[in-house]
């Protein structure tokens, strides 16, 4: 046999064993995808285990918050809560921000009380107006039983209220609209939100001021061995312009203390933050600077467009935000909503002085 013929049966031996081996290998791949689906079949049914398991727990964690809610109701004084009045303050606690857009007297204030009453922790409370917030701290230490001047009895005999609103009786330092601006407010701010002490523009809260003492007092367990919350009512002036107010914020919330805002009104973030009270379109600095920070909104009116960019403005993900919303909208079944055609301006002087006097014993607007 000649050399070419003996090259040409080497080779021709060499691609039938490359053939067997390839044959081999595909053989080997096939067993390789089939445990593969085996495998992953086996991880969807994991998945799903674990998924439906998280989900019971869950069911049953919230069940159980949803119990402790009324059991807090009742200590509260209100022996027939709502299911709004549960939902929102549990669906925050369990990590969610939630909007909760029901008519003015429809109850929110007992949602307010129940974030302070099962997370017996400081719960920062925006209020527009100071009498409503004098209001609202006197609702909030009478459900408590605690006076107001007096306060609870804490482990070392020293004593703090449930309750308070910063800026006392003034409107004027409830609001914040007195003194100059301080030269770089701004970035003060910013660095005071944000914990930026290394840079020298971060606020430190005094050790001798009065929202040093309140951290103090709060990291003291009570004299009974009850946990109650602290709620502080502030305007957004208060802690949007306020140095001293942030620096408390960020202490509070480095310390674990803080968790949980409630805007009231919130809808005036985008009727009133663009021009009238700019101070609530800036409230979504202290979200972007406090990430864990849980938010409660309350208004009586709030389209979904509205709610979208309200959560915009206060940096909250919509992903992530719990939308309760009263079945009947904005209406309320106690008032009238009447409309009278005039033609000039005297008979709409005639219509106004007759409506005023036939119901001169009633209210209305």
């Amino acid at each position: 046999m000649c050399l070419a013929e003996t090259r040409l049966t080497e080779l021709q031996q060499e691609a039938v064993s490359l053939a067997r081996q390839r044959q081999r290998i595909e053989e080997h791949l096939k067993q390789l995808r089939l445990e593969e689906a085996t495998v992953q079949e086996r991880q969807r049914e994991v998945s799903a285990a674990i998924a439906l398991a998280k989900s019971r727990a869950g069911d049953r964690i919230a069940a159980g918050l949803k119990e402790r809610a009324r059991n807090a109701c009742v200590s509260l004084g209100y022996p027939a809560p709502r299911d709004f009045q549960l939902d929102a303050p549990c669906s925050l606690l369990s990590g969610n921000d939630v909007s909760l857009i029901y008519p003015a007297g429809a109850g929110k204030s007992l949602a307010a009380l129940l974030v302070g009453a099962l997370s017996a922790t400081l719960v920062l409370v925006v209020v527009p107006l100071l009498a409503l917030a004098e209001q609202l701290c006197a609702q909030a230490n009478a459900a408590f039983g605690v006076d107001p001047q007096d306060g609870f009895e804490l482990s070392d005999g020293s004593r703090r209220p449930v309750a308070v609103a910063l800026g006392g009786s003034s409107a004027a330092n409830y609001d914040e609209r007195i003194g100059e601006m301080p030269q770089n407010f701004h970035a003060k701010r910013m660095a005071t939100l944000h914990g930026h002490k290394n840079d020298g523009l971060c606020e430190v809260l005094a050790p001798d001021s009065q929202l040093s003492f309140w951290l103090t007092q709060l990291q003291k367990p009570s004299n009974d061995g009850i946990k109650r919350p602290f709620y502080v009512f502030l305007s957004p002036e208060k802690l949007m312009l306020s140095l001293e107010t942030q620096a408390f914020v960020r202490k509070a919330y480095e310390l674990g203390l803080l968790k949980y805002i409630l805007l009231d009104e919130v809808h005036c973030v985008v009727d009133h933050g663009l021009d009238f009270r700019p101070e609530y379109l800036e409230l979504g600095l202290v979200r972007a600077a406090l990430p864990e920070l849980r938010c409660l909104l309350f208004t009586a009116t709030a389209s979904p467009a509205t709610l979208a960019a309200i959560c915009t403005y206060l940096s909250i993900d919509p992903g992530r935000m719990h939308s309760l919303r009263s079945p009947t909208g904005s209406l309320r079944a106690q008032m009238t909503y009447v409309l009278l055609p005039v033609a000039t301006t005297g008979q709409r002087q005639g219509v106004l002085d007759e409506l005023l006097y036939r119901n001169r014993d009633r209210c209305g607007i």
